[in-house]
């Protein structure tokens, strides 16, 4: 139930905050079909139901805020908008660092045309100065990992053929994919990873009413054109050469993770195909679009609302977790082990302690048998980063301790410090000890890199609050509204919101109407 909520938080949140940041672009109606288009978009039901990734999935809500706060902050000048579009920023690069990447060309290329557009350069400084802020706040996770990333072997995933670029491409049937029909008498119905044909050609009507938009909406419709075309093509073969001569997009696996920043774009299209001008004399015909838009992006996607179910493991301990992990070579929760230090060369044979996990007993970290003979532990305190042993040996030895290797750990015997290596092949916490009776603190700590992305952090955190305060002090200024926001505009799309309330509603329909029966969503075809 927890993990099915965070799932659906997401989507709802996502949804939300494209509403948000639509309407404030092109009106009240756009942000209801965009938040529509969003929530029902063919490669987040795939993320969610079928691939069942749940920071990549929940990665998505954040970037619509970003650029309402963008907008907010950078153009209008709202204040409030300044710690919001940072900590959105933030949670993003927090949620999932790889679609923070993606998402960047986006956000670069919103705030150069907004300060292109307002020919006001403070525009561009106050969008660098959220996307720096955000970063720092965030430093303490991304400066470690960019760092030390030489101190893991990151290289088992490239070479993996699963996890490889060239296998990985779309073909453009399935990139824009037909509305889908669910076949339950197939062992594995796997759906397209798809942009979807029907978003990709409502995506398009912003250029059918080309003349009746302001200046304003056509540098952003241009901008999100642009964006999708380009997105696009880096999940197509055709971007090959590309990802061959750019090392960076390796690491990013599989093309179609950019359908993620894609289908962003095209919600916010879909979004400004509702005329936004001369709302009084058109008022039906903007609700009759609209509406009509709604239902035909919800319905229309709704054939990827059909998760691909798995059993779940007989045993869910932590032990049956270690035992999984065994059986299927996904060490750690990783992939190919690419997570694991540099200094493992073989995986350790720690059954002891694999034992105490089974059992549920206290994990003995240096196990008597790795002890020379005669030597005895009097006192032990294990925990995960910090223990302390009291031992007595009749000679010196090199001590194993059952955790991988990797900088930051450091021992001190009877207060002074010790020299700390990692054991060879299987990169263990090793150390020496003398003879005689002494007490060993072991501990798991920062490095000076770790520490300087700490203090960034705080440093931007204090850097947010000093900027809203100065910014503050400069005098409060009159937020101008958006020139679609009189009241006879959101007068007429007011009877949208029961269209919206049906398309929120539909999934619980499906799930207890339609899935009852044969029906156009779901049928066998056997």
């Amino acid at each position: 139930m927890a993990l099915n909520s965070t799932f659906a938080l997401g989507v709802l949140l996502g949804a939300f905050f494209t509403l948000l940041c639509t309407r404030d672009l092109f009106g009240p109606g756009a942000g209801i079909v965009a938040a529509i288009a969003y929530a029902y978009a063919p490669f987040q039901a795939y993320e969610v139901f079928n691939r069942g990734s749940l920071w990549e999935a929940f990665a998505w809500a954040f970037p619509p805020l970003v650029l309402w706060s963008i907008q907010r902050w950078a153009v209008r000048q709202d204040l409030r908008f300044l710690p919001v579009g940072v900590a959105s920023l933030a949670a993003l690069i927090l949620t999932h660092h790889l679609f923070a990447f993606l998402f960047a060309p986006l956000l670069v290329g919103w705030v150069l045309i907004a300060a292109a557009f307002t020919r006001d350069q403070s525009v561009a400084w106050r969008g660098i100065e959220l996307a720096l802020l955000a970063l720092g706040v965030s430093a303490f996770f991304w400066l470690p990992a960019l760092g030390e990333r030489s101190w893991v072997q990151s290289e088992r995933l490239l070479g993996t053929w699963v996890f490889d670029y060239r296998e990985n491409f779309l073909s453009l049937t399935d990139l824009f994919a037909l509305p889908r029909s669910a076949d339950p008498s197939l062992i594995n119905d796997w759906p397209p990873k798809a942009l979807g044909l029907v978003p990709a050609l409502v995506a398009v009507l912003p250029l059918v009413r080309w003349g009746d938009l302001d200046k304003q909406s056509k540098w952003y419709i241009v901008l999100l054109l642009t964006l999708s075309v380009g997105f696009t093509v880096m999940t197509v073969s055709f971007s090959k050469p590309l990802w061959d001569r750019i090392p960076l997009l390796h690491y990013i696996q599989f093309p179609w993770r950019f359908l993620g920043p894609a289908t962003m774009c095209v919600a916010l299209l879909c979004g400004a195909a509702i005329p936004t001008h001369r709302l009084q004399g058109s008022s039906n015909r903007t609700y009759l679009l609209a509406g009509g838009l709604v239902l035909v992006l919800s319905l229309s996607n709704l054939g990827w609302f059909y998760p691909s179910h798995c059993e779940s493991p007989d045993d869910i301990s932590l032990a049956g977790m270690i035992a999984w992990e065994h059986g299927t070579d996904t060490i750690g929760t990783t992939a190919a082990g690419e997570y694991l230090p540099i200094w493992v060369q073989r995986m350790p044979q720690a059954s002891e302690l694999e034992a105490a996990y089974a059992a549920d007993t206290p994990r003995v970290r240096m196990p008597p048998d790795t002890l020379p003979e005669g030597a005895r532990v009097l006192y032990a305190e294990y925990d995960h980063l910090r223990s302390t042993v009291i031992l007595e040996t009749p000679t010196s030895f090199q001590a194993i301790y059952l955790s991988l290797y990797y900088p930051g750990w450091s021992v001190s015997i009877d207060g002074v410090p010790v020299e700390v290596n990692p054991s060879e092949p299987e990169g263990l916490v090793s150390f020496p000890v003398p003879e005689g009776y002494h007490t060993i603190q072991i501990h798991f700590g920062e490095t000076p890199l770790r520490l300087a992305g700490d203090a960034l952090s705080i440093l931007a955190i204090i850097g947010v609050a000093a900027a809203t305060i100065q910014h503050q002090l400069k005098g409060k200024r009159d937020i101008p509204e958006p020139h679609f926001s009189q009241p006879s505009a959101s007068h007429s799309v007011k009877h949208l919101w029961p269209l919206l309330a049906l398309a929120v509603l539909l999934p619980v329909l499906k799930l207890s109407v339609l899935d009852q029966f044969d029906n156009p969503l779901r049928h066998p075809r056997l």
